[in-house]
């Protein structure tokens, strides 16, 4: 981003029954993975007051006026494939942080989870077929958050449909933007919040339950 703010980052990472494969003469390059543990991961996810994600910014956009590629004349229909597949079993993440804000909510939000613990289930890039996910931690002292739902990991603006669940914030605590709401300062009081968010083919929908 502009702000060169890191989008993701993991203190440390552990791979378990890795397979390689490089066969450049008829077929890809294969990564194969049982499963992996991010150890301290931290992720950001901005969402802007016109409902933008900083996803977005990962997808590169196509130039329109670009010429399109020339087709290929060769009838070998075995030519080998330059792509490298990739395929993981399953996932853990172990006392992660993320920093999530939404300023496109009636009540503009920003907070930090810590104690991020859970796992996501099989992802591959060959196919768009989504990983579940499901996690929680902590927010605050006695805050909690939830996270549920399924991603294509690989290509995360394509389809997304994730759930994240706030109980118990402390309202004067969640973001400076709560500090006036409808004209009046906020002390104290809590909050929960019930943000729905689904992304298909770049777009962003969003529901929110705010208590």
């Amino acid at each position: 981003s502009s702000q060169q703010t890191p989008l993701g980052r993991w203190a440390a990472l552990t791979i378990n029954e890795l397979e390689f494969g490089l066969t450049p003469e008829w077929r890809p390059q294969t990564l194969a993975i049982g499963s992996i543990n991010l150890q301290q991961p931290f992720a950001r996810i901005a969402i802007d007051e016109q409902g933008r994600s900083n996803l977005a910014e990962l997808m590169v956009a196509s130039d329109p006026a670009a010429p399109p590629e020339p087709k290929t004349t060769s009838t070998d229909s075995d030519r080998p494939s330059t792509a490298m597949t990739i395929k993981v079993g399953a996932a853990s993440i172990s006392e992660g942080s993320l920093d999530f804000s939404d300023l496109s909510l009636p009540l503009p939000f920003t907070t930090v989870v810590n104690k991020l613990n859970g796992a996501v289930t099989e992802f591959s890039n060959l196919n768009q077929e989504p990983a579940v996910l499901k996690l929680q931690g902590q927010v605050n002292q006695y805050g909690s958050a939830q996270i549920t739902g399924a991603a294509s990991l690989f290509e995360p603006t394509h389809a997304t449909d994730v759930s994240l669940e706030f109980l118990n914030l402390e309202l004067a605590r969640v973001s400076p933007y709560s500090a006036q709401f409808a004209g009046r300062k906020i002390d104290k009081g809590k909050l929960d919040l019930d943000l729905q968010y689904t992304i298909k083919q770049g777009k962003l929908n969003a529901k929110n339950d705010i208590v």
